[in-house]
């Protein structure tokens, strides 16, 4: 056998060169096991900004957990500085969370998904050196870090897991006819405005056809966000001892009966259950006192253009303690608001983040860490978003891609001082999430539909909250702490 010769190397004996060979498989089988990323812990630091360019011929796996509109935009506006190839997939909730393993290398998802994916080990802690993608500038122009919430959104457990790439605050929209105030307001003061009441037992006619589910949840916990006197750091949605919900409390069932208050404008259904961009249009082109609730980072590109008027404001409602009411934000945005009385109590601005927002996390399955943290940086650029935004729910543009003017820009400017405090309430982020979700927009369309009362909807949504909650077993309790970034 030492006789015989290799095909590929007829001057060498096939003894040589199968130990020459095997010698080169080892070290290329190292090679590439150095460069993957299997642990769920964090992923493996990148040794210099040069090598976070190197292409390689292996595509880049992307997933996102959204539509992506144009494909061939995302892939000629990241090929104008990189040679790296990429492989996009789009994915819906649903179809991610029957996955058996994440095996991509970067994930872009909704927010209020973090909870479930750390636990299912599907993404890592950012690496140390990754950390300047999170210094990115974002929504003010003018601001060279991201806004705390943003930053608040992208951590689990304390640890920073993603790069956030929007943050989908809902804002009360009021038409131009909805009066102007410079005094304090309250939920009974809006509902006299648009001459309607709390409704206990509403029996509205649509089809769940008709229903954005997401969008009801959301616009349902934005209102329970301004009648909420807790701290949003530990927690609305459980109590943090016993993981018991607070779905069946005052505040919650008040809350309902607001949001069918709201349905029962002239035409105002479609705004309570149809998605945000609905919403958003059917308030800013009423020719009565109405409102509505929607997340500017979540509406289309043509409601987007809508222009400001001169009496068109964005109006974000609290409430305090004993019957004394406050607007945390009542902003003008023609004409800035003056300021309050002086013997007005101004509370903490308590708001809601509905989740929608779009995160990017390194995979645990990610088999090159270098390029996927370059592209981690190249997200978090203010002109990729700036293009992308366009095309991908959840992702946020820093400057005004329909100008200055319109009324989307300017929510969203309204809401920047908002989300750089720490009152912004980001549940649910725990596993099983989307579950607790469904099982209130479940119930929330009982009510609207005039199937059960206020009470007994949100009776019936705890018992079913109670119910994951015991499927999840005793560390779900501890995963809400983590969900809350409590690190006890």
């Amino acid at each position: 056998m030492n006789s015989r010769v290799c095909r590929l190397c007829p001057a060498r004996p096939i003894s040589k060169c199968l130990a020459r060979n095997f010698s080169l498989f080892v070290f290329l089988l190292g090679t590439v096991m150095l460069g993957c990323e299997r642990t769920p812990q964090t992923a493996s630091p990148s040794p210099s900004a040069d090598s976070l360019t190197s292409p390689s011929i292996i595509p880049l796996r992307i997933w996102i957990v959204a539509p992506i509109g144009d494909e061939q935009i995302w892939l000629r506006q990241w090929l104008t500085g990189s040679e790296q190839p990429l492989e996009l997939r789009s994915l819906k909730v649903d179809e991610l969370l029957l996955q058996k393993q994440c095996d991509c290398d970067v994930l872009l998802y909704p927010a209020r998904l973090i909870g479930e994916l750390a636990q299912r080990d599907w993404i890592v802690k950012l690496p140390d050196n990754a950390n300047a993608v999170t210094t990115a500038e974002t929504v003010d122009d003018a601001t060279a870090s991201a806004p705390f919430a943003w930053r608040q959104q992208a951590s689990y457990a304390g640890e920073t897991m993603a790069v956030p790439l929007g943050c989908a605050v809902p804002v009360f929209l009021a038409s131009s006819k909805f009066p102007s105030s410079d005094h304090a307001i309250d939920w009974n003061t809006v509902l006299d405005e648009l001459r309607v009441t709390e409704l206990d037992a509403p029996r509205f006619e649509f089809t769940p056809q008709q229903t954005d589910r997401e969008a009801l949840v959301d616009r349902f916990l934005a209102i329970v966000a301004t009648l909420s006197s807790r701290d949003p750091s530990y927690g609305l949605l459980f109590d943090l001892q016993t993981m018991q919900s607070r779905l069946a409390d005052g505040n919650f069932v008040r809350a309902a009966k607001i949001l069918a208050a709201l349905a029962s404008q002239p035409d105002g259904l479609a705004s309570v259950i149809e998605d945000h961009s609905a919403a958003w249009s059917w308030a800013a082109s009423n020719q009565r006192a109405a409102v509505a609730i929607a997340a500017p980072a979540l509406i289309d590109s043509k409601t987007a253009i809508i222009p400001t008027g001169q009496t068109v404001r964005i109006g974000i409602f609290n409430m305090v303690e004993g019957n004394q009411a406050s607007v945390a934000n009542n902003i003008s945005l023609s004409t800035a608001a003056t300021d309050q009385p002086a013997t007005v109590q101004r509370p903490r601005v308590l708001a809601w983040n509905s989740g929608a927002g779009l995160l990017a996390s390194l995979s645990s399955q990610c088999r090159q860490s270098n390029q996927a943290t370059a592209l981690l940086r190249w997200l978090s650029q203010p002109s990729t978003r700036t293009v992308l935004a366009k095309f991908a729910s959840g992702i946020e543009s820093p400057t005004p891609a329909t100008g200055t003017e319109s009324l989307a820009w300017k929510a969203r400017q309204s809401l920047s001082e908002l989300v750089s405090g720490v009152g912004v309430a980001h549940e649910p982020r725990l596993p099983l999430a989307t579950e607790y979700r469904e099982a209130l927009a479940d119930e929330l369309i009982e009510f609207l539909s005039g199937q059960s009362t206020a009470s007994q909807a949100l009776q019936s949504a705890d018992k079913r909250w109670q119910t994951i909650t015991d499927q999840a077993g005793e560390t779900q309790r501890r995963n809400y702490e983590k969900s809350l970034g409590l690190t006890l």
